[in-house]
């Protein structure tokens, strides 16, 4: 849970009258959904954000200020081109700042999720922040292990066998249920350690599964004549946006780990005192936490692969 709430722009001050910012600005490293975040109670007002999607496309959205919680745009942004901020609510010291997601959740959100009543991780001394992002992670972990697919865009270098041909193939891919479907963004590649330049990088064609075509007339073959793990490709892939439902059942579930009632979530039996009970065992599709209400999510955005031998 990387605190990435200012990478895209830090701190801005705000005025008496709106601004437009168009520098200092930082790309997310992928298309990604940003967020903005004030930094005091009662910070209102909307912010705007200008830039282009995944193909180029232009792209603008405007979302409103929550005091100092931090608030998600719904596009994925590629870059970022201008940032307009609302006037000053407090004179002098209000500021924003915006960033982009890297986590199922934020520890705000986590500290503030309601379960049968109560917020059970309100208190930060019985919940201190490193239990709560170590959870964090573990409920990523096991979310994308169930579903195949990653919710939160990860970064990974691959190496692969060269080939004579200019079509080469990568294990990563974007989600099938994203909405348009993304192609990969490749940051970096290079054959025998040799990185590929600016120019050969941009004739790269990614699609969504993994197929990645040099449009430029070259091949992925080795000048050595062995192709064993000759290329190395660094590709972004994932959700670019949490899906709504796999944000709140991952706060859910984060707060049942923490929180754990009498009967501990993957429980398979339970014995109050003359009616035992069974329950389907945790771990397994489709019973993957043993919490139904989580599992209906997970099968719901369970991507199954048909690998063909």
């Amino acid at each position: 849970m990387a605190d990435h709430t200012a990478s895209v722009h830090a701190a801005i001050t705000l005025g008496a009258a709106p601004q437009v910012i168009t520098t200092a600005i930082t790309n997310p490293p992928s298309p990604r959904a940003l967020s903005v975040t004030g930094n005091a109670a009662g910070i209102a007002g909307n912010v705007t954000i200008a830039g282009t999607d995944y193909a180029g496309g232009a792209l603008s959205e405007v979302v409103a200020l929550d005091g100092a919680n931090t608030v998600y745009l719904r596009e994925a942004f590629a870059t970022v081109t201008s940032i307009t901020v609302p006037i000053q609510t407090h004179a002098g010291t209000d500021t924003v700042k915006v960033g982009y997601a890297d986590s199922l959740f934020t520890l705000a959100e986590a500290r503030a999720v309601t379960d049968s009543g109560v917020t059970p991780l309100s208190s930060a001394t019985t919940y201190p922040n490193a239990d709560v992002v170590a959870t964090e992670l573990v409920v990523r972990a096991r979310f994308e292990d169930a579903c195949k697919v990653a919710f939160v865009p990860r970064t990974v270098t691959e190496t692969l066998d060269g080939n004579a041909t200019n079509v080469i193939h990568l294990a990563a891919r974007n989600p099938a249920r994203e909405y348009p479907r993304r192609p990969l963004t490749v940051s970096a590649a290079s054959i025998d350690g040799v990185a590929l330049t600016a120019t050969q990088l941009a004739a790269l064609r990614c699609g969504p599964t993994g197929r990645i075509l040099r449009s430029d007339g070259n091949s992925w073959s080795s000048s050595t004549g062995y192709q064993d793990l000759a290329v190395e490709v660094t590709v972004s892939y994932g959700w670019a946006v949490v899906p709504e439902a796999v944000r709140r059942v991952a706060k859910l579930y984060a707060v049942r780990i923490l929180a754990q009632g009498e009967l501990p979530i993957g429980a398979q039996n339970y014995d109050d005192g003359g009616r035992p009970m069974r329950f389907p065992y945790p771990g397994g599709r489709p019973h993957w936490t043993g919490d139904d209400e989580v599992d209906s999510v997970l099968l719901e955005y369970e991507e199954l692969q048909v690998v063909i031998a």
